[in-house]
């Protein structure tokens, strides 16, 4: 089972941003639930503390309720994206690390300095309950999940190994045949989990991609006849400029096939295709291929007029104006 625990953590590592900030997004969801847990966390420090207040419990009690407001503002200013998931990732670690942390040092010390079988049973429950809790809310990352389940129950368990009564053993071995069960759920649920989101990820870089090759020309990447069209009604519909639409034929092309083979013309075509998106910049549409020829849907702003971009984008003077017809 520890074996399993190492190899995820190492498939963990290898994982995309963005499937892990979509992870990431699963653990900071259900924020009412984690304001719950906190305030019963608070009231079990409170409940104990009344009963026997012991320095040490009173100083671990306080450090675990000032770790659990400060994940409930944590959860409360969390902004997702892929770009800051790594930041977020690592303050939800360190709030969930701390928070298992002190109580699982609560319960410990609660056992063994406390006479009150009533401080012990509301700490052993809220800590049990909050360790299954954790290993349910952090089943996108097991590590977490695994870690935060230790944090709580080892501790638990050594205090009721510390007592030679059998209820006190029989209880620290049922709570160890718990935290094996739970670790085996929570690594078998991770797997379902991690199939689904990738699933998603490859069928949406899929879609985009088979987007993309439905907009473009295969070969130069440039728009088909289809963008092309769909950028001219837009062009025509939005009106207030001038719109030109400019037809290139590529003279002697066939030679080039014939000559110098398919894959000369196709690196003719290429360059080609870029220099019209260079010459177009950002005041006209990129070029969009229609079979041999490429033709640029051209969108200006008043008073320029398209004929002289044109002239002056063949060479020829940029003031001459076009014969008239």
């Amino acid at each position: 089972m520890l074996i399993n625990v190492f190899s995820v953590a190492t498939r963990d590592k290898k994982l995309s941003w963005a499937v892990r900030a979509a992870l990431l997004e699963t653990l900071f969801q259900s924020k009412l639930a984690l304001f719950i847990g906190a305030m019963s966390g608070a009231a079990m420090v409170g409940v104990v503390i009344n009963s026997d207040p012991s320095p040490w419990l009173i100083i671990c009690g306080v450090l675990l309720v000032l770790s659990g407001m400060a994940r409930v503002v944590s959860f409360g200013m969390f902004k997702p994206g892929p770009t800051i998931a790594n930041k977020w990732e690592v303050i939800y670690h360190a709030g969930a690390w701390a928070y298992a942390g002190f109580m699982g040092q609560f319960t410990f010390l609660t056992l063994l300095i406390s006479t009150n079988p009533f401080s012990h049973l509301i700490t052993a429950a809220t800590s049990t309950g909050y360790a299954a809790a954790a290993a349910s809310r952090n089943t996108g990352q097991p590590i977490i999940a695994v870690g935060l389940l230790l944090m709580c129950t080892v501790p638990f368990s050594i205090a009721l190994l510390v007592h030679p009564s059998i209820p006190h053993v029989l209880l620290a071995v049922t709570n160890i045949l718990f935290t094996l069960v739970v670790i085996d759920i929570t690594l078998q649920t991770y797997k379902t989990v991690l199939t689904a989101f990738i699933d998603r990820e490859e069928k949406k870089r899929l879609t985009e991609v088979y987007e993309k090759l439905s907009k473009t020309d295969p070969l130069t990447g440039i728009d088909n006849r289809v963008t092309l069209k769909v950028n001219l009604d837009a062009l025509l519909k939005a009106g207030g400029s001038a719109v030109a639409v400019l037809w290139l034929d590529l003279d002697r092309f066939k030679q080039i096939n014939d000559t110098l083979g398919h894959a000369a013309g196709d690196v003719v075509l290429h360059a080609v295709a870029a220099r019209l998106k260079k010459l177009a910049g950002e005041r006209a549409r990129s070029p969009a291929s229609v079979g041999m020829n490429s033709s640029s849907s051209c969108r200006w702003q008043a008073p320029r007029p398209p004929w002289r971009w044109a002239r002056k984008s063949a060479g020829l003077s940029a003031n001459r104006k076009p014969p008239k017809a």
